[in-house]
């Protein structure tokens, strides 16, 4: 999960970072909305380096954000939704 401070800041929002929804939580909603063997096919982290995150978060921010197990994630997800 995404700090808060990472979440709200809008220049990572803009860039479709803070807004991200966390990848269990994503697959566990394909599962309620009735989709089937669900899978994540492809996983791709992005490198969030300091240099950008500075231009919107502090130093204590950044460290915060390192220390956190938290990643972004593009994920390539499949499922089959009974007709």
């Amino acid at each position: 999960t995404l700090t808060p401070d990472v979440r709200n800041a809008a220049v990572l929002y803009a860039g479709c970072v803070s807004g991200a929804i966390d990848r269990d939580e994503y697959v566990r909603l394909l599962r309620e909305a009735g989709f089937q063997d669900v899978s994540i096919r492809k996983e791709r982290a992005y490198d969030l380096t300091d240099d950008y995150l500075a231009e919107t978060l502090s130093a204590e921010q950044i460290r915060a954000f390192r220390a956190s197990d938290a990643a972004v994630l593009s994920i390539t997800v499949t499922g089959r939704k009974p007709a």
